[in-house]
């Protein structure tokens, strides 16, 4: 029997068996032992229930794509495992042992590819992950579907632990430590975000007219002062940019300000800063702000709801005027997620170490289909994104969600900075934040929870 760590996956499954007989749905089994699995995110919460109530892998499919949560992917040499399993009606128990049968041999091989081995990244990188990982058809990169290939295999091995064996040594160098369709178009669109600047500078430089605004365009790239203090040939010019480190906190703070810019740090500022008197609020919304406020303020609890919220205006606008004296009104860095957190991220997205979450994804594609010019026919717009987000095996788009029918909107609405604005207005009016407020850190490494899990 295992020790220590190594029974956490097992033990979560055996609390979540209690009283299943009974009927008792998940959130029930969840209050039973929440030491055990407070820590653990609801999509693997799902998988241990799924294998308890023995689900099929369509139904575990559809119970994940329906929380809006990725479904199991077969690129990832463990959940290539659990399709496996789910697929031939097997318990955790035997999967586990499979798992761990197979894990020996798949340890490190080709997980760690490399595409990025340092910390910096390239404009020229970039093409080259994306030519590794696509088929070219009319000067075109169009995604190769491994992903689909191997889940097809998947399906056709024999349902024994010796032929699933041979399947993964077969395809060791096929797996990876990230949902990789994801990672491939997040570079794909950060690609065409990129070249467009390029090819914009480019142009000028022909006409000779590469003044300071074109120049501010470059800000993604560092270390081109160069263009700046010799003249190049557009060739030239082209290959220094090319071969420039990206400044991904550059990229970060422009995908920051594209959709915050226009807006404060939350809910209740956003309320405020629409209001020229806490007059204007309603009674509902006088008292959504005071509760809030005086939960972070212990101070206001004395005194008067009038004065209170009279103090609350005063702060607030003491606050503006100190981001207005360090920054312009328009400045990159006035938004919800601003510093090196939100770099790094993204730097680990690129370098496959972490999972970008659906909204997250999503918020990408926005801002990058929004700032570049796209090849025809590969534009984000709602069929589009939906497609994409099947193949990485996320829900598509769905009406029946608030978030959904607001990225549909956006698509759609010939004025997208003003639809924004509107619609974080009408957040903060119902007393919450924005549905993008903090996406990042939503963010998950689903490879290291998994191993986490099995060790």
């Amino acid at each position: 029997m295992d020790s220590g760590k190594e029974k956490l996956f097992d033990e979560m499954v055996g609390r979540l068996a209690i009283d299943v007989s009974e009927g008792k749905m998940l959130d029930d089994c969840m209050e039973l032992d929440a030491k055990i699995i407070r820590n653990v995110p609801l999509r693997f919460r799902l998988i241990a229930q799924a294998f308890v109530m023995h689900d099929s892998l369509e139904r575990l499919n559809q119970n994940l794509a329906s929380r809006g949560l990725a479904e199991l992917y077969p690129r990832s040499q463990w959940e290539a495992g659990l399709i496996f399993a789910f697929r031939n009606g097997w318990s955790y128990t035997r999967w586990r042992q499979m798992s761990r049968e197979y894990a020996a041999f798949m340890a490190g091989a080709a997980l760690d590819r490399g595409d990025f081995p340092g910390s910096s990244v390239t404009c020229a990188d970039l093409r080259k992950y994306l030519a590794d990982n696509s088929d070219e058809e009319g000067g075109r990169l169009y995604t190769r579907h491994l992903t689909q290939r191997l889940e097809k295999e998947i399906f056709s091995v024999e349902p024994d632990e010796k032929a699933f064996r041979e399947f993964m040594r077969a395809n060791v160098q096929s797996f990876t430590r990230v949902r990789e369709k994801a990672r491939y178009y997040l570079c794909k669109y950060l690609y065409y975000y990129l070249t467009t600047r390029i090819d914009r500078y480019i142009l000028a430089l022909q006409k000779g007219n590469a003044g300071e605004e074109v120049m501010e365009n470059l800000s993604v790239f560092r270390g081109i002062s160069v263009l700046k203090r010799k003249k190049h040939s557009p060739a030239q010019a082209r290959e220094i940019l090319e071969n420039a480190v990206l400044s991904l906190g550059e990229i970060f703070d422009s995908f920051n300000y594209f959709y915050f810019g226009y807006a404060t740090l939350d809910w209740m500022a956003v309320l405020i800063e629409a209001c020229d008197s806490p007059e204007d609020l309603t009674e509902r919304q006088k008292k959504a702000v005071l509760r809030s406020a005086r939960r972070f303020a212990p101070a206001l609890a004395t005194a008067s709801d009038r004065e209170s919220l009279e103090r609350i205006w005063q702060l607030e606008d003491e606050k503006e005027a100190e981001l207005d004296r360090v920054y312009s009104l328009d400045s990159k860095t006035r938004g919800y997620q601003r510093g090196r957190g939100g770099e790094n991220t993204l730097r680990k997205y690129l370098q496959g170490q972490l999972d970008p979450d659906r909204t997250t994804l999503i918020s990408f594609l926005l801002f990058f289909g929004s700032e570049a010019d796209i090849p025809e026919g590969q534009q984000i717009t709602k069929d589009r994104l939906s497609s994409i987000l099947k193949e990485c095996g996320f829900a598509p788009l769905r009406d029946q969600e608030e978030f959904d029918r607001f990225v549909v909107g956006f698509l759609q609405s010939r004025k997208s900075a003003e639809y924004l604005m509107e619609q974080v207005l009408a957040c903060a009016q119902e007393e919450k934040n924005f549905f993008l407020y903090k996406t990042w850190l939503n963010s998950d490494s689903a490879y290291e929870w998994m191993t986490r899990l099995l060790k």
